[in-house]
């Protein structure tokens, strides 16, 4: 999300970032001073399945208020729970509404209840991203058309060194996200070494931290 608020913000585009994050919270990731910042402190646990009612309603309102306030031409959400908050809290305004899946939902689930308002939001957003095509293959016929798969973006740290990584020969595999076990590094590697005697041209780099 960052990466590309950030990106998006120095091209000129007005950006708004809202979470439901502590308010006396700093965002954790750095982030452009014109990017617009607001945390609703929306966070914690549910006593009870009622309070649980409660605080998704209360989420619901500073959801809408927030979209109201900031007026945008569009809204991008991330995280299957947060989509069906900002697609429920977004209905009737007349703003598309973009939303991201970032985990495997064959593997993520959110429970019987929730996985039914997927199906039924889902519908209504005007696209839902996912990062691979096995991803598509998980929704109804009416989600997939509205699917459309984009990779994570990555920003270069070598991106001033174009030229040069452009003559070489040799090829590199990069992954890129957080090093925890979720993340599978550890098969990757375990793959790569059984290719890589077969493509010596080829090396793998990863980019993380965790």
């Amino acid at each position: 999300l960052s990466t590309m608020a950030n990106y998006w913000a120095s091209v000129g585009n007005e950006i708004a970032i809202v979470t439901l994050a502590p308010a006396r919270e700093a965002p954790f990731y750095a982030l452009d001073p014109a990017i617009h910042y607001t945390a609703l402190d929306q966070t914690g646990p549910s006593a009870s399945a009622l309070h649980a009612i409660e605080r998704n309603w209360a989420r619901a309102r500073a959801v809408r208020r927030a979209i109201r306030a900031a007026q945008p031409d569009a809204l991008i959400s991330f995280i299957d729970e947060m989509n069906l908050l900002v697609l429920i809290s977004a209905f009737g305004l007349g703003i598309p509404a973009i939303v991201s899946e970032r985990n495997n939902p064959r593997h993520h689930r959110m429970g019987r209840v929730r996985e039914l308002l997927r199906r039924v939001l889902y519908r209504r957003a005007a696209r839902v991203v996912v990062q691979t095509e096995d991803v598509t293959s998980f929704f109804s016929a009416p989600i997939r058309a509205r699917t459309r798969v984009i990779p994570n973006p990555v920003r270069s740290p070598l991106s001033g060194r174009r030229a040069a990584l452009a003559r070489r020969e040799q090829h590199t595999l990069v992954a890129f996200g957080r090093l925890v076990e979720q993340k599978g590094f550890d098969v990757l590697l375990r793959a790569f070494a059984r290719v890589a005697p077969q493509h010596p041209g080829w090396r793998l780099t990863i980019w993380g931290a965790g």
